[in-house]
């Protein structure tokens, strides 16, 4: 199925899924946009309407809670969806409090993941 559909992931250069992840949104006709810090994502966001975001909980330059709220602010429609590699219970309660549309936990597995972004691009605003 394509669903051309903007994506915006931020996180690690290293990150496990990521290869993975953009290979299957390029195979579902996702234009994909990938950072490695908030500053430059934000300024993407300031231009291009994303339809998902992907954002890695352990970013350090900005609070988490921040990023979600500025990238909110400028993309309403945005579906957000936080990766972490490691998970608390008040990590998750701060996070899932921003009204995201999934956290996921990297030991969930990448198919979890990509289930959770197909979820998001399916429910693309018109």
């Amino acid at each position: 199925m394509k669903l051309d559909a903007n994506v915006l992931i931020i996180n690690e250069p290293n990150s496990a899924h990521t290869a993975e992840l953009i290979a299957f949104l390029h195979e579902h006709g996702c234009h994909v946009c990938k950072e490695m810090k908030p500053g430059p994502a934000i300024e993407k966001a300031q231009n291009i309407p994303f339809d998902v975001i992907i954002l890695d909980a352990g970013i350090k330059e900005i609070e988490i809670t921040g990023i979600i709220r500025i990238l909110k602010e400028l993309n309403p429609q945005s579906r957000i969806i936080v990766n972490t590699h490691s998970n608390s219970k008040s990590q998750e309660v701060k996070i899932r409090g921003e009204k995201i549309f999934y956290y996921h936990i990297e030991s969930f597995g990448t198919n979890e993941l990509k289930l959770a972004v197909q979820s998001a691009l399916e429910r693309k605003k018109p």
